[in-house]
């Protein structure tokens, strides 16, 4: 396990203050079985809302 990783909720206000995107990995992290819950597409809109960018990353070849 890795020290560094904290629970979201431990971040502080002032941190993400200048925060501009999020990237986020998306097989088998943000998908399940190769589609996208409702409940984490709705999180997307929340944060491309909130006016940070998206950015979506993966391991795997194109």
């Amino acid at each position: 396990m890795n020290d560094n990783i904290a629970p979201i909720e431990n971040i502080s206000p002032d941190l993400l203050q200048n925060l501009q995107g999020v990237l986020f990995d998306i097989d088998d992290t943000f998908t399940t079985h190769g589609k996208i819950p409702a409940c984490s597409l709705s999180a997307l809109w929340y944060l491309k809302n909130a006016g940070l960018k998206l950015i979506s990353v993966t391991g795997r070849p194109a």
